[in-house]
């Protein structure tokens, strides 16, 4: 080898670059930048992961109320309403006989109209104001009412000395006690002082009675107040 070429292979040897060191804070960037998506990543799916559970449970609580509403209303009476046509064509709720169908104070006001009307007989035309006064009771209370006017005589007193009788309330009626009677009707156990009068063209004579009842609710088809008479007595 001469001296020129050994020069040129010097040359070339003197020009090349050594290759840079590898520093570990170089990559660093981008290990930091990994581990920081990998935990927004974890923390984005757990968020999400307690919102699907939290609907989970919402949907599992309005299911289960679903249910229990449903088993609640299933087993819940629905109440029956009947309704009827009156004689005038108009349409009207019938209420069951277990129920009042009036205020109270309508219903003493009825019942003492009616026991008024049950006393007021006359030797002349008592035959009829009976037939008037049975649409005023029951069945079992016409036989109450027919049986204290055969025991206390008033009825044959009245034929036999021609009398005219008439009552007059001589106090406040009184409800004693109410509620669902025998036979599952609601009822009314009244107390009403009274004035009996028997007049005729002799004379005159009165009396202070006290008159126990028991009102009842009946088919309006019966009697269109809805009520009647199931007891009564004097004393």
């Amino acid at each position: 080898m001469n001296r020129d070429e050994s020069h040129k292979g010097k040359g070339k040897s003197g020009g090349r670059k050594a290759p840079a060191p590898f520093h570990a804070s170089a990559a660093r960037p981008h290990h930091d930048e990994a581990a920081a998506t990998e935990i927004a990543r974890n923390a984005f799916s757990r968020e999400r992961y307690e919102f699907l559970l939290r609907v989970l449970f919402i949907t599992f609580g309005v299911l289960a109320l679903s249910v229990v509403a449903n088993v609640f209303f299933g087993m819940r009476p629905v109440p029956v309403r009947y309704f009827a046509t009156d004689p005038e064509g108009g349409i009207r709720e019938v209420i069951p006989l277990e129920r009042p169908i009036q205020t109270t104070n309508e219903v003493l006001n009825w019942a003492t109209d009616s026991v008024v009307r049950s006393f007021t007989l006359n030797f002349a035309n008592y035959q009829s104001q009976l037939n008037e006064h049975r649409l005023l009771f029951t069945d079992s209370g016409w036989k109450s009412y027919q049986n204290a006017l055969e025991r206390s005589k008033v009825l044959a007193t009245i034929i036999k000395e021609q009398l005219a009788s008439t009552a007059v309330p001589q106090g406040a009626p009184v409800i004693v006690s109410q509620g669902i009677v025998e036979g599952g009707r609601y009822g009314w156990r009244i107390e009403l002082p009274l004035l009996l009068t028997y007049e005729n063209v002799s004379g005159r004579n009165s009396e202070p009675r006290v008159v126990e009842l028991v009102v009842v609710r009946r088919p309006e088809v019966e009697n269109p107040r809805g009520l009647g008479i199931a007891q009564i007595f004097a004393r």
